[in-house]
């Protein structure tokens, strides 16, 4: 792919602020995920979009294979096995 021109890379997204992220949530559970971030808000499409713009471009063409993530440091707050992995270690195993 690459004599082709042709890279491959993803973008791994945090909590975005969007329909599908706030289907089925409280609002209260939004607020708590948004609070865990250190800027105190959910991402926006905002947020991602240069990040996706630089990665098309000729600039990017030496960055492949990567994984991005673009989350806003909220990984270290709120992952989905923060709570199952609180079960866990309740349970005395190791995680």
């Amino acid at each position: 792919m690459g004599a082709r021109g042709i890279t491959v890379n993803t973008i791994s997204l945090g909590a975005i602020d969007s329909p599908e992220f706030r289907e089925g949530k409280p609002q209260t559970m939004i607020d708590s995920i948004a609070k865990q971030s250190p800027s105190k808000r959910l991402g926006d499409a905002e947020d991602v979009a240069p990040l996706v713009g630089f990665l098309v471009s000729p600039a990017a063409q030496w960055i492949n294979g990567q994984n991005i993530r673009v989350d806003g440091v909220s990984r270290l707050f709120y992952t989905p096995l923060h709570v199952e992995n609180q079960y866990v270690r309740k349970q005395g195993a190791v995680v």
